[in-house]
């Protein structure tokens, strides 16, 4: 026994120090613990690993069942936020998918070399345009009054004449930046593979199965029927693409099955 009373007093600070230390500990450890509660942005992830730090850190000082207790609130606490994250992800998912061009099947894209639209085509009829200088995420879907399949799709460099071609005799034609579309009366039961137009949208030429060829010299309003009936292998063959150049040359290239490769510059 100790009875030296300065021995005893210096023992009785030290006594009284360390339950200060504790908790002036266990304040610093709460208040972090509240600060993270308030910061509901963290990922889920990073806050369990902030959180696995913060409980090694002050587990010595902090009781077990005040860890346990605090660890389930914690845990009911990133159940509830992850639950909300993701109610709000399907929701701006859902919202995008009125935008994004995710379920489309895209069988054609245009671009005008002097206008800021894009236009694309595909499966069940759909006409898209979009501003070529933004990300391509946000697009307006057009009236083609159709529910045909889609192949091709050409525009004028000005972006005024756009013309789109598909299944069997599919074709539609817009004389307005794509605002409205007709149906230029093109008498085809083949299918429309590809079409082109010069420059400044004049000559359109489109092709199709069985050596089907038509071309317009007024902007599309009226075709004319250039076929392909016999080739000198035979039989008419499928023209599955066409090529027309933008000059005042107005060469034209068709290509298809079984080598197919025809020019004319007139």
């Amino acid at each position: 026994m100790n009875d030296n009373p300065e021995n005893a007093g210096n023992g009785g600070a030290q006594s009284s120090s360390k339950p200060e230390k504790n908790k002036q500990k266990k304040n610093l450890c709460k208040s972090l613990y509240d600060r993270a509660r308030e910061n509901r942005t963290i990922a889920r992830d990073y806050f369990r690993g902030v959180i696995a730090l913060f409980f090694g850190a002050c587990g010595i000082v902090l009781g077990a069942d005040w860890i346990a207790g605090i660890t389930l609130d914690l845990a009911s606490f990133i159940t509830a936020e992850e639950q909300k994250e993701q109610e709000q992800l399907e929701k701006r998912l859902m919202e995008e998918r009125l935008t994004l061009p995710r379920r489309f099947d895209f069988r054609g894209v245009a671009l005008g070399r002097r206008d800021d639209t894009v236009f694309a085509v595909g499966k069940d009829g759909f006409i898209l345009a979009a501003d070529s200088g933004s990300d391509l995420r946000e697009w307006e879907s057009l009236p083609s009054n159709t529910g045909k399949n889609f192949h091709g799709i050409a525009v004028s460099d000005d972006g005024a004449i756009v013309i789109a071609v598909g299944r069997r005799g599919l074709i539609r034609r817009s004389a307005d930046l794509g605002q409205t579309w007709t149906d230029p009366g093109v008498l085809a039961a083949q299918n429309v593979n590809a079409v082109a137009l010069s420059g400044d949208g004049r000559i359109a030429i489109l092709v199709g199965d069985d050596g089907l060829v038509w071309r317009s010299v007024d902007w599309g309003e009226t075709w004319t029927d250039l076929s392909i009936v016999e080739t000198e292998e035979g039989g008419p063959k499928d023209v599955n693409a066409v090529a027309l150049s933008g000059d005042a040359s107005r060469t034209a290239v068709l290509v298809g099955d079984d080598g197919l490769v025809w020019r004319s510059v007139d």
